[in-house]
This record gives structure tokens, C-alpha cells and sequence, in this order.
């Protein structure tokens, strides 16, 4: 992509944009094209205390998520309620973001899940017909899925940060199960394998929340499959024989009980009933 861009500048003139307006007040954006790798907790404290010298109202809020795909003109920061700030302290601000050519496991937790995620999807392609690889990634996805079912989803650095007036935008729950499951169903939703390891590991995370919301995220995971049809003796579904439907449906019953189970051990009886 650099080098294409290179070229394209070598090779075309810019065409004249008198609509073209200067950045807001208020509004910080990239010089550069990448990744966002990380985010450098102390340049960003001591940009927050320069702006708060001259402006105690206003607050920084970071508008990416770490691993987000930064062009150049991409908003970085805003500021809240917007002030105009000098050069020098855009300066701190933009070195405060490390973008670079590719993502990292610094920081960046979704990372490690979209690899995982990649493997998964090319085990089950045509090409290569690979599942049990498949069903291994999916595993290993329980694995950091149900690790952060445990945790406090405010990063330590967006802790740090928000005492100096500073906002970091981050995954929620719900975003890590979706980005760990959703594409992988989608693509491998006709093998009977996949789908009851899927719901076998749903349920093994579910088994260990303590956490009503985050509960019902999980379910909510499953409902989304859209695998009622399994309920009816004659209704449709992608598995060919009885015999997958039955696997598939005893997963399900059983992914379900142990939400219920899960719900009543949290204090939660409402939910337990249902499902």
C-alpha cells in the first residue's frame, strides 16, 4: 500500500478542493498510516496536564480502539468541549499513539483472537479441509474468552488515564465473544462438528460468569445461531442426517441448562427461568 501511494503521488497532480476545510478546533488526527500498536500512557497524562493549564474544562477522548486501522487524517483525539491547542501540544498528543506497519500483541488483546479467529476459517476453506485444526482454535478461543469473562474489562491504562480527565475507547464483553465466534459460525455453520464445539465451549464458559449481563451475552450468542429449527421433528436444518441434528440439539439442551444452572448459582432465579 506505501509503495502504491508512492507511486500514485509520482504519477498524478492533486486535483484543487476549494470544499476542503482545516481540521476543528479541538480535533487531533494521524500523519500517519498503520496500526494503532499502543498508546503511550505518559505522554498522554502529561498532554492532558498542558491542556488543563489553559483549559480545566476540557477532557481528551481517545476515538480508537488499540489495533484500529489509522490513515492519515484519521482522528486521533478530541477534545471535550473542543479548544483550539498550539502545535507543540498536537505534537505530544500524536506521540503519544504508536502506529506502525503492522498490529502487535502489545496491548492489544483482539489481536491474538483474530489470528486465532484466521486459522480457524482457513482449517475449514475448500482448500485446505482441515477441522480438527478448526476445533482446536475454537478451544483456544474458550480459553481467552473465559479468561476475560473473570476480568474487570476497563484496562489498567484506561484507570490511569481517566484520572487525568482522559477517555480510552475499548472492546466490551460482548465484542470479544463475537469477534472470537461470529465469524467462524458463519463459515463453518454446516458442519455438525464445529457447531456442537462452538456450543460445548459457550457452555463451558458459562458455566464459570458471575456476571448476569455477560450470562446473557453468552446466550444471546447461541440465539443468534438460530439453531430453534432443531426443536421441531420436522423442521429444516443445515446438518444432513438425524443423526448430527440429534448431537446438535443435545449440545444445545445442554448449553442451555447449564445458563440455567449458572443463574441460579449468581442469585439470578428470573434468568434461570428463561431458559
Amino acid at each position: 500500500a506505501d509503495r502504491t501511494v508512492t507511486e500514485i503521488a509520482g504519477v498524478y497532480e492533486l486535483v484543487s478542493d476549494e470544499s476542503a476545510v482545516e481540521v476543528a478546533d479541538g480535533i487531533v488526527v494521524s500523519e500517519r498510516n498503520g496500526f494503532l500498536e499502543n498508546i503511550d500512557a505518559d505522554l498522554l497524562i502529561r498532554a492532558s496536564g498542558r491542556l488543563a493549564k489553559e483549559h480545566p474544562e476540557s477532557s481528551i477522548r481517545v476515538t480508537n480502539y488499540l489495533g484500529s486501522s489509522i490513515e492519515v487524517g484519521s482522528t486521533l483525539v478530541t477534545i471535550e468541549p473542543p479548544v483550539s491547542i498550539d502545535s507543540e501540544l498536537e505534537d505530544l498528543v500524536r506521540k503519544s499513539f504508536s502506529i506502525q506497519k503492522f498490529r502487535s500483541f502489545d496491548q492489544d488483546v483482539e489481536y491474538g483472537i483474530r489470528q486465532l479467529v484466521d486459522i480457524g476459517i482457513k482449517a475449514i476453506s475448500p482448500a485446505v479441509n482441515d477441522p480438527t485444526t478448526c476445533v482446536n482454535c475454537i478451544h483456544y478461543l474458550g480459553v481467552i474468552i473465559k479468561e476475560l469473562a473473570g476480568r474487570d474489562l476497563t484496562s489498567k491504562t484506561a484507570k490511569d488515564l481517566v484520572k487525568h480527565r482522559i477517555s480510552v475507547k475499548e472492546p466490551s464483553f460482548e465484542q470479544f465473544v463475537d469477534d472470537a465466534f461470529d465469524q467462524i459460525y458463519h463459515f463453518g455453520r454446516r458442519d455438525h462438528v464445529i457447531v456442537r464445539t462452538l456450543i460445548g465451549v459457550l457452555a463451558e464458559i458459562a458455566a464459570s460468569v458471575a456476571d448476569a449481563e455477560r450470562l446473557k451475552t453468552l446466550a444471546r450468542e447461541i440465539a443468534e445461531m438460530e439453531l430453534s429449527e432443531l426443536g421441531k421433528p420436522d423442521g429444516e436444518t443445515a446438518f444432513e442426517t438425524a443423526e448430527q441434528r440429534n448431537y446438535v440439539r443435545k449440545s444445545l439442551v445442554a448449553f442451555y441448562r447449564t445458563v440455567a444452572t449458572r443463574a441460579n448459582a449468581i442469585g439470578v432465579p428470573e434468568l434461570a427461568a428463561d431458559y
